[in-house]
């Protein structure tokens, strides 16, 4: 009698999970069959643009430092006082322009005293 028992219980198991199984699923399929067709979501509105040619203006701004590629020393052939700089940092120069007017006051003397030798 205690195999009968058993078995009956295995049955009632399984006939259990098939109804529990069955009421899942109608739950999972029958959600969404009851919408109206005017229930139903409408499409998105969008903004249509025609492309068309023209510039494109991006900016980045980032700090940084420049460095020169090239760097030179500059001496004076005659020691003095400058009198005058007639360029400044980052001026274009190309050769032979004057950068800086230098004031010897010992060849100015030197050279007044030469004129007056001459003259006499």
């Amino acid at each position: 009698m205690s195999k009968a028992i058993a078995l009956n219980q295995m049955i009632n198991i399984k006939t259990n999970l098939w109804l529990s199984g069955l009421v899942a699923a109608s739950l999972f399929f029958g959600t969404g069959c009851n919408r109206h067709p005017s229930e139903q979501a409408t499409a998105p509105e969008v903004q249509v643009v025609r492309p068309h040619k023209g510039a494109i203006g991006r900016t980045v701004t980032l700090p940084g430092n420049v460095l020169a590629y090239q760097q030179a020393t500059l001496y004076a052939k005659v020691a003095g006082y400058l009198k005058a700089i007639t360029v400044d940092k980052g001026d274009h120069v190309k050769q032979g322009d004057l950068l800086a007017d230098i004031e010897v006051p010992e060849l100015i003397a030197d050279r007044t005293k030469f004129k007056a030798d001459r003259d006499v």
